[in-house]
């Protein structure tokens, strides 16, 4: 609990703090009297305050606490349900300033049986967050693939940390091969391009009210045929994650994503 409420003191006081201890830096590093007291003093204040003041905005996130938990629902323009998806914190390393989280997911149908599930990371190094692109193909996959052996390149969609409207965004782009017996069955492959920051909006979920980041994409997905849509994001910097989305195909909306749960 003391470490938890530190790191929350830590990010709420970040600016401040990171000044003073450049201030101290400065003064330290700049005063005659720079004596081997003062020397490991400068040393420590440069350790702990110059690299890991950023790491305070990924140990905020809720992907990086293990046995955090989060639903997405995804419902039809209708505002029925047609599926959603769990996911669960696994495992959390950091080496440095660089943490990784593992996510296993699992995505239920709209009867909620579930049809299928896998394993996703997300990473942070303090001035950004990546989202693992497998998130983005449909997990049901994973069921008509259990007998299949998968190569999927390493993607992650970019976040940084200091985003403004009017920012465009990295495109992100994944790849993925299946195999079976040796022989090659089929590609997949997806583009996220032209991502723009339109504007900054409080998002309201099931799980509380978040200020968002409204991003505008374009996806391109290929499995035999391609298929091209756009989607509106709403991106929480404080969680790390879109907590809503709404996808759309020559302009008409297919389905509207939310956070529906978040257990940390």
């Amino acid at each position: 609990m003391l470490i938890k409420n530190l790191c929350f003191f830590l990010k709420k006081d970040i600016d401040e703090l990171r000044e003073r201890a450049f201030l101290m830096i400065f003064k330290l590093y700049f005063s005659n009297k720079l004596t081997m007291k003062n020397y490991l003093l400068l040393a420590l204040l440069s350790a702990l305050f110059c690299p890991s003041l950023q790491a305070q905005d990924c140990l905020a996130s809720s992907y990086f606490k293990k046995n955090s938990q989060l639903e997405l629902t995804v419902k039809d323009p209708d505002g029925k349900t047609q599926s959603r998806i769990e996911y669960k914190v696994v495992d959390v390393k950091s080496v440095g300033n660089d943490f990784t989280a593992q996510v296993k997911t699992e995505m239920f149908d709209k009867k909620d049986k579930s049809v299928g599930g896998g394993e996703v990371l997300y990473k942070c190094d303090g001035s950004e967050f990546k989202m693992d692109m497998r998130n983005f193909v449909p997990t049901q996959q994973n069921q008509n693939m259990k007998n299949m052996e998968v190569k999927a390149e390493e993607s992650y969609l970019v976040f940084p940390k200091k985003l403004e409207v009017g920012n465009t965004l990295p495109d992100g782009k994944f790849r993925m091969e299946t195999f079976m017996n040796g022989m090659k069955l089929l590609n997949v492959t997806l583009d996220v391009t032209e991502r723009k920051v339109i504007d900054k909006e409080s998002v309201t979920t099931p799980t509380g009210t978040y200020e968002c980041y409204k991003i505008n994409t374009k996806q391109h997905m290929k499995s035999g045929f391609g298929m091209d849509f756009e989607t509106t994001e709403w991106y929480a910097p404080s969680l790390g994650i879109l907590v809503k989305s709404e996808m759309y195909r020559k302009g008409k909306l297919q389905s509207v994503t939310t956070l529906t749960r978040l257990q940390n």
